[in-house]
């Protein structure tokens, strides 16, 4: 399989999980109605990046250099924690902390889903870049080749 291949394996593997947990936001933002943040919680993003991770564990059997083949595939979990800003961690909190309370407006006209389809967005934005950083290390142990700005804008 060429190193082509495997970034499309890659990258649909990201799109079936961001569907998967995900779904279709903004087809549920058209959608006016009360709802609750659900599964959406701060640690969804670990949780879908621990699946993904379990696939590249899997591909890295399968094409790991001839002389990498055997050892442990090594991502670069540095980089997933750095990748929030201050600002951005308290903008989260923020969205995280409307789409949780409802107000006694919100309540009256049922309008709590523009917060949590907010924070929703949000959300997905963090894990759709979490599972980019992961997918170019997981390629870059690939190929030997350091491709983060290739893969930016490939996408």
């Amino acid at each position: 399989m060429t190193n082509k291949e495997i970034k499309q394996l890659c990258k649909d593997k990201e799109y079936e999980l961001l569907k998967k947990y995900y779904g279709n936001l903004r087809r549920e933002a058209t959608i006016e109605r009360p709802e609750s943040i659900g599964i959406y919680t701060k640690d969804l993003p670990q949780i879908i990046a621990s699946e993904y991770r379990e696939f590249l564990e899997e591909q890295w059997e399968k094409f790991a250099p001839e002389e990498m083949k055997g050892t442990a595939l090594v991502l670069e979990e540095r980089k997933l924690l750095d990748l929030m800003t201050e600002a951005d961690c308290e903008r989260m909190e923020e969205a995280y902390k409307d789409a949780k309370e409802i107000t006694l407006w919100e309540y009256i006209t049922q309008t709590n889903y523009k917060d949590v389809t907010y924070y929703k967005a949000l959300l997905k934005e963090y894990t759709r870049t979490i599972l980019l950083v992961m997918r170019c290390d997981f390629l870059e142990e690939i190929t030997g080749e350091y491709i983060l700005n290739k893969t930016f804008e490939d996408d």
